[in-house]
């Protein structure tokens, strides 16, 4: 399958600036799972952020997808190492998806986090799943980068909803707050 990009018809900046409104309040109202994108710089040092744009894209093979804005201070280090972490949140991290979702230095610091067998930091305390990925594929699309991670590795912390006997909530947010998602059976 082919697909073309058609070319963008020309609008005055304050018809621009309204449609951007509306489409924010209008994508607010729509509930999303959260996650912590986690990585390290080639030193370890690690750096995060709080997305709720993750996504499955494949299954066969296992991808996962995230948004991330352009001007975000993590970005760069990811895509120089070319690999990340998406901590997929239980119900009981909202203190953890605020804290990354701040501009704070001392993230991990506040959080805690252990390290993967690639040296990825991965926040057990705080996520349900954790998906290890590489990047496979960027695509710019307007303020945000696109990544598709090809998936190398899923951890499940201790008590997670993926556990035998187990029902953890998940975090979501949506009409700009968080909220805590009962398991379904």
């Amino acid at each position: 399958m082919t697909v073309t990009a058609r070319p963008a018809h020309h609008v005055d900046s304050h018809e621009t600036q309204e449609r951007s409104a509306q489409f924010r309040r209008a994508m607010s109202t729509l509930p999303a799972g959260v996650c912590v994108i986690t990585t390290a710089d080639s030193e370890g040092t690690p750096s995060g952020l709080t997305v709720s744009t993750g996504f499955s894209v494949s299954v066969t093979p296992p991808m996962f997808g995230l948004c991330i804005d352009l001007r975000a201070r993590t970005l760069p280090v990811l895509l120089q190492r070319g690999a990340f972490v998406a901590n997929i949140l239980h119900g009981d991290a909202e203190e953890a998806a605020a804290v990354f979702a701040s501009r704070a230095i001392d993230k991990f610091d506040r959080t805690g986090y252990t390290r993967t067998g690639t040296g990825l930091p991965w926040l057990d305390r705080h996520a349900a799943h954790a998906v290890e990925c590489t990047i496979n594929s960027t695509t710019e699309a307007g303020d945000h980068l696109l990544i598709v991670g090809a998936v190398g590795a899923v951890h499940a912390s201790p008590g997670s909803a993926g556990t035998p006997g187990t029902a953890q909530s998940m975090l979501a947010y949506g009409d700009r707050a968080f909220h805590r998602l009962p398991r379904l059976p």
